[in-house]
């Protein structure tokens, strides 16, 4: 709502790999022998601990914590359970599967608790009006696999018990991984092909946009050179510095072997200040195999004139990119290759 820009929501990574797929990543070992419920709160509200002692009263089954994760709570020295220290990502794993109940403010936590088909329940980390939105991860999460019951709202061990249908979760996950994958372009993680055909298709040309049409200089050279390795280099370090400069503001997406699109759509009139920044971006850049990257770019505006299509546009951005590519080449009388 401050900023006026249209927020995306994406698939964490760790929810790429399913419950089955994580035990062959992390050893699956218990960590404690008997039954326990795991609290991992890395916020400092002692009403939340407080509601992990009164489950654990009315169940009779102890508290295993992490405390001071982020920073030091003076209540977990008074908190009622086992504090766990240097706890690695194994253990902390494990820790969860093998819980009776979770406890958590922690978006990770979360995650893999539904991953594994936990019973937990979810607390909002901050109660500052001013820092409520750092609790949306959680609450998206929670959203988009049907989980929003699973935040804390008063009766702990009632909410707690309440059965999980995780047949359905599960469908809902691999429906938003299927959506993930089929837009996202392997190498990069950009946004591919796929995706951009869709999105040129929703663009509207009554609209304010820019359409920045980016190609690598000397892709070929440092493959023949270096190796393809040092191309992948190249290709991964282009697209990640078109993330950082202009995600905020629009979308990034591989078209082609070295070839990128990026159509911003909110604040255009600080266009010219986005390309400063991707130019610093990718001049303060030096890579394992290759030492630095030029790339060449050209951008419209959707407002510059009365076109006929976004590819019409897409095609006047090109032009001007290949206007760049030909002073670059000619400037610094490297091979065209």
């Amino acid at each position: 709502r401050l900023t006026g820009r249209k927020a995306v929501v994406v698939l964490d990574p760790t929810l790429l790999l399913n419950k089955e797929e994580w035990a062959q990543a992390i050893p699956v070992k218990p960590v404690l022998e008997n039954d326990y419920i795991f609290c991992y709160f890395l916020g400092a509200n002692s009403e939340h601990r407080k509601v992990a002692e009164e489950l654990s009263k009315k169940t009779g089954i102890p508290l295993y914590d992490m405390p001071h994760i982020d920073e030091f709570v003076p209540y977990d020295l008074q908190f009622n359970a086992e504090h766990l220290y240097d706890i690695d990502s194994e253990q902390f794993v494990n820790l969860i599967r093998y819980a009776k109940y979770i406890c958590t403010d922690s978006f990770h936590c979360t995650v893999f608790s539904i991953l594994h088909h936990k019973q937990f329940l979810a607390f909002d980390r901050y109660s500052d009006p001013l820092m409520m939105s750092r609790n949306s991860r959680i609450a998206n999460l929670c959203d988009i696999t049907g989980l929003s019951s699973r935040r804390y709202t008063g009766d702990v061990l009632e909410q707690m018990k309440k059965p999980i249908d995780y047949d359905r979760v599960d469908e809902r996950l691999e429906k938003e991984k299927l959506i993930y994958t089929s837009n996202t372009d392997e190498l990069t993680r950009c946004l591919n092909r796929h995706a951009y055909e869709n999105d040129m298709k929703k663009l509207n040309l009554s609209e304010e946009w820019i359409y920045i049409s980016v190609d690598l200089n000397g892709l070929k050279r440092a493959n023949d050179s270096y190796g393809h390795m040092a191309g992948d280099e190249l290709i991964c370090a282009a697209a990640d510095c078109m993330r950082d400069s202009f995600h905020e503001y629009g979308k990034v997406y591989r078209i082609g072997g070295d070839e990128f699109a990026v159509i911003i759509t909110e604040n255009t009139s600080q266009v010219e200040e986005l390309i400063h920044g991707f130019d610093s971006n990718v001049a303060n850049w030096h890579g394992k195999f290759v030492d630095s990257m030029t790339v060449s770019y050209g951008w419209v505006f959707s407002t510059e004139r009365n076109w006929g299509s976004a590819y019409e546009i897409s095609k006047a951005a090109d032009a001007r990119m290949y206007q760049s590519k030909e002073r670059y080449y000619k400037k610094s009388g490297a091979d065209r290759r």
